[in-house]
């Protein structure tokens, strides 16, 4: 008969957690074993972390009318489904995309620990193509908990029905050139003030140039050669992720200038 032993521990939120090993357990079945507890019991932490929050909403609401104040909102039918993992999961949009963003339990609160995934958005899905596409990438290893599907669906469909509007006769900003001294230059300095992640790219005769998808918009950094460097004004919105910007070095909206004196505005959304 093959000995095993096991041993239980708590886990956060209450309860305990038994663990067993024999001595024929290889590497990958010790890893598979750790990962499915560890996967059940943040799906159960935050399905009580998202039950907590919404009674201290429902709480809130119910002493501001005891004390005189106006009741509650009706439940709106678009509001979106609770985040499955309040604090450490968010969504933006591309132009033919929805990305997700979590930071997995345990990990530290930042960017550089983020994991992100993109779903696949176009004009013509229909409702039954985006919950196959959602099911697809926000489900499996290494994906969040339970409750991302629903949660994201609202979004995906929102962003299909605005590609369907632009497509019936609306107006979208696609691309913007921006003809600089020194393409080389000018993206490393966007990458290092912006994080900019540029793609080298180069058509059929045309120059090498820089490109890079921000919010939808394609931006494209090509050398001016003999014409005038391009003078703009790009403001950006970048989203507080975390909710640490309170502790960012510098204060919002911050305005720089890029090496050709373009002026560059960054406000939190």
């Amino acid at each position: 008969m093959t000995e095993e032993r096991t041993f239980t521990d708590s886990v956060p939120g209450g309860g305990t957690v038994e663990l067993g090993v024999t001595a024929e357990a290889t590497n990958l079945e010790i890893e598979d074993t750790v990962l499915s507890i560890s996967r059940f019991q943040a799906d159960a932490v935050h399905a009580k972390l998202a039950e907590q929050t919404a009674r201290w909403r429902e709480r809130l609401y119910e002493m501001r009318e005891e004390l005189g104040g106006d009741p509650a909102p009706e439940p709106h039918a678009s509001a979106l489904p609770p985040c499955p993992m309040p604090g450490r999961m968010r969504a933006w949009e591309t132009a033919d995309a929805v990305w997700l963003q979590w930071v997995a339990p345990g990990r530290e609160l930042n960017l550089d620990q983020a994991e992100a995934v993109r779903v696949p958005v176009s004009a013509t899905d229909s409702d039954e193509d985006l919950v196959k596409a959602a099911n697809r990438w926000l489900t499996g290893y290494g994906c969040p908990p339970a409750g991302t599907v629903a949660w994201m669906l609202p979004q995906l469909r929102r962003h299909r029905d605005r590609l369907a509007e632009e497509r019936r006769g609306g107006l979208a900003l696609r691309v913007l050139v921006i003809y600089v001294a020194d393409v080389e230059a000018s993206a490393a300095w966007y990458r290092s003030a912006l994080g900019v992640r540029w793609t080298r790219e180069r058509h059929g005769d045309g120059p090498p140039h820089m490109s890079a998808e921000i919010g939808g918009v394609l931006l494209e950094l090509y050398p001016a050669g003999e014409r005038a460097v391009s003078r703009v004004r790009i403001q950006l919105e970048v989203a507080d992720a975390f909710g640490d910007a309170d502790r960012a070095p510098d204060a919002f909206p911050r305005q720089m200038e890029d090496l050709d004196g373009n002026t560059v505005v960054v406000t939190l959304r």
